[in-house]
């Protein structure tokens, strides 16, 4: 699960991201940092953006777990906006789309809650992008 890397005295230790383990680890870690986290919309602060990019980076695509964490419609589109993104399986995250919302991974659904919400998808995916990378890397000097 964790991956060693030596450059002269440093020793430099990440997970290894892709290990279903690590993912389950930290999908439960930040469902847990996120109790209480309520999505009406695309962020409006850096606090909120930041919560948010960890929700999508980590939280796994359980319509249960998601359904907790927000407004059905607003999440239903949120998961068919990952669903087109590098490294969220599109049939599982529309699957989820269409669980917490029924017919929400249409594109005429789809057409509308990109024009209701206007998601900022470069900032964003660049965002969730380097969280998924640079999460629990540990220098360690020997």
């Amino acid at each position: 699960m964790v991956r060693e890397q030596r450059e002269g005295q440093r020793l430099f230790l990440s997970l290894r991201r892709n290990d279903p383990v690590v993912r389950s680890l930290l999908g439960g870690l930040a469902a847990r940092d996120l109790q209480g986290t309520f999505f009406e919309r695309f962020p409006a602060d850096r606090d909120t953006e930041e919560s948010f990019v960890r929700f999508c980076a980590f939280v796994p695509p359980d319509p249960e777990l998601w359904a907790k964490f927000g407004d059905p419609g607003f999440l239903a589109g949120t998961a068919v906006w990952l669903s087109a993104h590098t490294g969220f399986d599109r049939a599982t995250y529309l699957g989820l789309a269409d669980a917490l919302q029924p017919g929400a991974s249409t594109l005429e659904a789809y057409r509308r809650w990109h024009e209701a919400y206007r998601p900022d998808s470069s900032r964003l995916f660049g965002f969730i992008d380097r969280e998924r990378q640079t999460y629990a890397r540990v220098e360690v000097e020997s």
